[in-house]
């Protein structure tokens, strides 16, 4: 039996949007190979919308999808000498995207007023002041 939605839920889904975390992964994807991003994003809306879970944070599910078919590897910094592993990994030349919350970062409208999960594209990183560089 089809399952029928109508237009009005499908709102609730956001396919005609990009998340952060959706657009720093296919862009980083796209610039190593012209449409593994597109693909990419197609992926990661054709699985939000098949499964239909408001509220569930389906981006690992999507990662697997995406490793198994587009044959990618994609690789968890852990937190353990977290700094050393991101400036080993950007010197390798791996695509980096870490994941942190604009309430901390001096320089955005949201900072230490409001949460704000964001997804960083780093492109470097200044052992001197200790920071990472990121892709504006």
């Amino acid at each position: 039996m089809k399952k029928r939605i109508s237009l009005d839920s499908t709102i609730k889904y956001s396919l005609d949007k990009v998340s952060c975390f959706e657009r720093a992964v296919a862009n980083q994807l796209n610039h190593k190979n012209g449409y593994y991003g597109d693909l990419f994003i197609i992926l990661s809306k054709i699985y939000q919308f098949y499964f239909l879970q408001i509220g569930v944070d389906s981006r690992e599910k999507i990662i697997e999808l995406s490793k198994r078919l587009l044959k990618l590897e994609i690789k968890h910094i852990h937190k353990n000498n977290f700094s050393k592993n991101i400036q080993n990994y950007i010197n390798k030349g791996y695509v980096t995207v870490l994941g942190g919350n604009l309430i901390s970062l001096f320089y955005s409208e949201q900072y230490m007023e409001k949460d704000w999960p964001h997804w960083f594209i780093i492109t470097g990183y200044d052992t001197d002041k200790k920071t990472l560089l990121c892709y504006r």
